[in-house]
């Protein structure tokens, strides 16, 4: 599967391109080791087209490993004032090519 098909499977599942931008941005950030191995090669066989996000979903492959960073998300999360969240989604929902590390 070539990286046109994978972002055509995304946009399938998003159904906006933007968003479909950004998944694949942080499927980079992963495949590159941001949250460490397991999920660094999960990423590189979705981008690489040998699986399917969804079909990730559906596997016990990388369950314990998603199961511990969505823990840690959670954690950071809560520990978030609503103004570090409110600014946090205001960043997000900012134009990425105005971002000066884009």
């Amino acid at each position: 599967m070539s990286e046109d098909q994978v972002s055509h499977d995304l946009d399938q599942m998003t159904g906006d391109p933007a968003l479909t931008e950004q998944l694949k941005a942080s499927l980079e950030r992963l495949r590159d080791g941001a949250a460490g191995p397991v999920l660094a090669e999960m990423a590189a066989e979705i981008l690489d087209g040998r699986t399917t996000l969804r079909e990730v979903a559906r596997s016990s492959a990388y369950e314990t490993e998603m199961t511990n960073v969505m823990a840690g998300f959670q954690q950071w999360n809560a520990s978030l004032s609503n103004e570090e969240r409110e600014q946090l989604a205001a960043d997000a929902t900012s134009d990425d090519r105005t971002r000066p590390d884009r």
